[in-house]
C-alpha cells in the first residue's frame, strides 16, 4: 500500500543567477549545485566551436551527440542554458532517453527525422520533421529522434539548463554500476512471466514498483512496515541503492529512474511525498512498449538490440500493440 502526499513549489529549471557572470571553475574541489566562480575570465569561457562540424556516426546506434553545456563552456555556469548537436547516419537513432533537468527544443540542420515523446498518460506524440523545422520535448519525458531518411541528418538542440543531464533508458537500466538486479529488470525480457500491475498495490513479496520516473517531482518515502530494496540511477549511470525497513526514509531525486522492491517474507507499505501537486509518472517498460499510438518497432529493436518479434512479444505482455 502506498499513500501519497504532495508539497507544491514553483522553481525555474536552474536557480536564478545573482551576478552578471559566474564562470565555472571546473578544477575547484568545492562541490555545490553548479560550480564555484573563477576569479577571472575571458571571452573564450563563453565560446565553443565544437558544434560546427558533423561527428562520426559509425557506432551501434548510428548517431552521435556532441554536448555544449557547462562542462565544455564554463561561462554557462548559473545562466540556465546549453546546447548540443546530434548527427545521424541513415537509420541512426538517438534512443529513448530523458533529460531530468531540462526541456529540449531541436532545430533540424539538414535531413529528415522521426521524433516523438511519450506523456505520463502513455500517449505517443510524434512527427516527421525536416530541414528548418523545430520540435519541443517537455522536461523529464521519455523521447527519441530517428533518421528514417536515405541520407545523413543533423539537428541542434537547446536546453533550459546549464547541465540538463541525460538518462538513456536502455543503458540506465542495463549498464548501471553497480548493476540493477535481474529481478528488477526481468520485465524487459520476452521470456519473463513476471506479473506487472497497472494499479497501485501492496508491496507483497517479490512484487515491486517498476522502474519509473516522476518528471515533475522529487520523491521521499517513509516505510510504514516491512522491508524494501530501493534505488535510483544517476545520469552518470551509477546505481544508488539501499535496503530500508520500518521507520526509514529514502529520497529519489527529481526525474531520475528509480524503483522499490519488497524482497522480504511479508507485506510492506510506504508513504510517498512529492514536491508537486501532480508529479506525473512514467513506468519505463509501459511507456516504451505500451504507448498509444505504439512506438515503432525499429526504435525499440535498435534501442534494446532485440528482434522485432521480441519487441512484439513484450508489447503484447504489457498490453501494447505491435
Amino acid at each position: 500500500m502506498v499513500f501519497i502526499a504532495t508539497i507544491s513549489n514553483s522553481v525555474s529549471a536552474d536557480p536564478d543567477m545573482l551576478q552578471d557572470v559566474c564562470v565555472a571553475d571546473l578544477n575547484n574541489a568545492v562541490k555545490m549545485n553548479g560550480f564555484a566562480c573563477k576569479a577571472s575570465f575571458s571571452a573564450s569561457d563563453f565560446f565553443s566551436a565544437r558544434l560546427a562540424m558533423p561527428m562520426p556516426t559509425n557506432n551501434m546506434l548510428g548517431s552521435t551527440v556532441t554536448p555544449a553545456n557547462v562542462m565544455q563552456i564554463p561561462g554557462l555556469n548559473t545562466l540556465g542554458v546549453s546546447m548540443a548537436r546530434i548527427d545521424f547516419a541513415p537509420g541512426g537513432l538517438n534512443p529513448p532517453h530523458t533529460h531530468p533537468r531540462a526541456t529540449e527544443i531541436i532545430f533540424v540542420l539538414y535531413g529528415e527525422l522521426d521524433v516523438g515523446f511519450i506523456t505520463t498518460a502513455n500517449v505517443l506524440v510524434s512527427k516527421t520533421i525536416k530541414q528548418g523545422d523545430v520540435f519541443t520535448f517537455p522536461k523529464g519525458l521519455v523521447h527519441f529522434q530517428m533518421n528514417n531518411g536515405k541520407g545523413p541528418a543533423a539537428a541542434i538542440a537547446a536546453f533550459d539548463s546549464q547541465n540538463p543531464g541525460v538518462q538513456a533508458i536502455a543503458a540506465t537500466l542495463f549498464a548501471a554500476m553497480p548493476p540493477v538486479s535481474n529481478s528488477v529488470l526481468k520485465q524487459f525480457t520476452a521470456a519473463s512471466h513476471f506479473s506487472i500491475s497497472k494499479e497501485p498495490h501492496p508491496q507483497i513479496q517479490g512484487v515491486f514498483s517498476v522502474p519509473h520516473t516522476h518528471p515533475r517531482a522529487t520523491e521521499i518515502i517513509f516505510v510504514l512496515y516491512g522491508e524494501l530494496d530501493v534505488g535510483f540511477i544517476t545520469t552518470a549511470n551509477v546505481l544508488v541503492s539501499k535496503t530500508i525497513k520500518q521507520g526509514d526514509v529514502f529520497t529519489f531525486p527529481k526525474g531520475l529512474v528509480h524503483f522499490q522492491m519488497n524482497n522480504g517474507k511479508g507485506p510492506a507499505a510506504a508513504i510517498a511525498a512529492f514536491d508537486s501537486q501532480n508529479p506525473g509518472v512514467q513506468a519505463i517498460a509501459a511507456t516504451l512498449f505500451a504507448a498509444m499510438p505504439p512506438v515503432s518497432n525499429s526504435v525499440l529493436s535498435k534501442t534494446f538490440q532485440i528482434s522485432y518479434q521480441e519487441v512484439d512479444e513484450i508489447k503484447s505482455k504489457l498490453g501494447g500493440k505491435p
